[in-house]
C-alpha cells in the first residue's frame, strides 16, 4: 500500500463520521429519530482505516407532549398526545467531531509531510 493511501482512507472514513453526526445533529427535534454510530476497522494487512458499520441507536427517546394528528370519522383531529422524541445525545455527537476533527488534522499533516518528503527526495535527485 502506498504511503498516501493509509491517511486518505482515514479521510474518507472520518468524512462519512462528520456526516453522520451532522444527520445526528439536524434531526436532534425530529420526533421518534434515531442517532447513528459509526464503526471502524482496519483495512487490509492492518494499513488504513474503513467504516466497517453505520449502526442505529435503538435506545427510546424521551416522550414528550406533542400535537398528534389521528383520524376521527373521515378527518384528521389536532389534539395533543405523547410522542417519542428523538434520542440523539448531543454532548456526545460534540464530542464525537471534536475527536474526528482532530483525526482529521493528524492524517491532513501526515500527507503534507510525506508530499514534502516526496519533494525533497525529488529535488535531491534531479
Amino acid at each position: 500500500m502506498r504511503v498516501m493511501d493509509i491517511p486518505t482512507s482515514a479521510l474518507g472514513a472520518l468524512s462519512v463520521s462528520f456526516q453522520v453526526s451532522a444527520n445526528n445533529l439536524a434531526n436532534v427535534n425530529t420526533d421518534g429519530f434515531k442517532q447513528s454510530d459509526v464503526r471502524y476497522e482496519t483495512g487490509p494487512g492492518d494499513q488504513g482505516v474503513y467504516i466497517s458499520e453505520i449502526r442505529k441507536d435503538a435506545t427510546p427517546g424521551s416522550p414528550v407532549e406533542a400535537p398528534v394528528y389521528p383520524i376521527v370519522g373521515r378527518q384528521y383531529e389536532q389534539r395533543m398526545g405523547w410522542v417519542e422524541s428523538s434520542n440523539t445525545d448531543v454532548p456526545r455527537q460534540f464530542v464525537d467531531m471534536i475527536n474526528a476533527s482532530h483525526a482529521w488534522k493528524a492524517n491532513v499533516a501526515t500527507i503534507r509531510t510525506a508530499d514534502e518528503m516526496m519533494g525533497t527526495i525529488l529535488d535531491t535527485v534531479a
